[in-house]
């Protein structure tokens, strides 16, 4: 799986979070990703201002490991990336072993809901079938005339 420096700077920065910050930022993270829960039940989104592990943590810092966490796992998701290969991009971003365990253990608990909310909201256009098509040409000049 490809991961742009950016994506990769923001996971490497999940590293030195605390423990039990950065399981909450993972656990947000990705209830905020799914937005429902597995009986199709819509779950309301939680800011990250009210999660009391990650207020000790810069402000910024926080956005960016979000961002970067959000879109490493829709990109999984959507592309059905395997688990191997999940594991090797987070050890690219420098995350310890547990911690890629951890990773991987909530994402593979919300893959299935995750891939079913990118089905519906993927970007297609209406097909039309046994259709005639004209094409209107009209032909203009640039000469102004006038008109009595």
């Amino acid at each position: 799986m490809e991961v742009s420096d950016k994506t990769t700077g923001g996971l490497a920065a999940m590293a030195d979070f605390p423990d039990k910050a950065f399981k909450a930022l993972v656990k947000t993270t990705l209830m905020n990703a799914c937005g429902e829960d597995a009986k199709g039940v819509a779950t309301p989104r939680k800011d990250l201002k009210n999660v009391e592990a990650l207020s000790e943590i810069d402000p910024i810092l926080v956005k960016g490991a979000h961002l970067a966490l959000t879109k490493f796992i829709v990109e999984a998701a959507k592309t059905d990336v395997p688990p191997s290969q999940i594991a090797s991009a987070l050890e690219e971003a420098k995350l310890s072993e547990d911690r890629v365990k951890t990773v991987m253990t909530m994402f593979d608990q919300c893959k299935p809901i995750l891939r079913k909310v990118l089905s519906r909201n993927k970007t297609s256009f209406p097909q039309l079938l046994r259709t005639e098509w004209r094409l209107d040409h009209h032909m203009r000049s640039r000469s102004i005339e006038q008109v009595s």
